[in-house]
C-alpha cells in the first residue's frame, strides 16, 4: 500500500534505495488519520469481478 500511496503522491519517498522507503512522520500521520486510512486503502484496492458487478449494479454473466 505504501508504494501505491507514493504513486498517487499521497506520500513522498525520501529514500534513495529502491527496495526501501523512508517517509516524513508528519506526512504519514496525516495520511493515516482515523477514518481516512480505511477509505484510502479501499479506494486503492482493485475489485474482483463479482465486487465490480455489485458496485456497478449489473448482473455478471460468464460467456463461453
Amino acid at each position: 500500500m505504501v508504494r501505491r500511496f507514493i504513486a498517487r503522491r499521497l506520500l513522498v519517498d525520501l529514500s534513495g534505495n529502491p527496495k526501501d522507503t523512508l517517509h516524513h512522520s508528519g506526512q504519514v500521520a496525516e495520511v493515516c488519520a482515523p477514518g481516512d486510512l480505511a477509505k484510502l486503502v479501499a479506494t486503492d484496492t482493485p475489485l474482483g469481478p463479482d465486487q465490480t458487478a455489485d458496485c456497478l449494479g449489473v448482473k455478471r454473466a460468464e460467456i463461453d
